[in-house]
């Protein structure tokens, strides 16, 4: 979405003391990708806050991370964001579970192999 169509439907009847607020709160210009945070602020208060300067930090940051992907791939991180946060969260939690489960096998396999060397040493000596 560019800039301008962002305007055109968050600010149908444009008043110029909102339009200074909202340009000063949001400086970048170009196209809006989804997931772009926007800061919004009250016109009346004419000193940005520090508050709003923080708001202003955290939207650069998305910005920044935003950057590297197109349009299209905010969009689909946008949509689908819920699940790829489940999977990756269900699949953190299953490789702790394999982990165990894995050393607990290793360790019965290294106790077994251990008992193994033993029988055949004390076999043949």
């Amino acid at each position: 979405m560019t800039r301008e169509a962002l305007e055109a439907t968050l600010f149908p009847m444009r008043d110029s003391a909102v339009m200074r607020k909202f340009q000063a709160l949001n400086p970048d210009s170009g196209d809006i990708k989804a997931g772009t945070m926007i800061v919004l602020g009250d016109p009346d208060n004419t000193v940005c806050t520090y508050q709003e300067a923080q708001l202003m930090q955290a939207a650069r940051h998305v910005s920044e991370s935003l950057d590297p992907l197109t349009p299209q791939e905010a969009e689909f991180l946008l949509r689908h964001g819920a699940e790829i946060a489940s999977f990756s969260g269900h699949t953190s939690t299953w490789l702790g579970v394999s982990a165990v489960v894995m050393e607990t096998h290793l360790s019965r396999l290294r106790d077994t192999l251990q008992a193994m060397e033993r029988l055949h040493q004390e076999s043949y000596r």
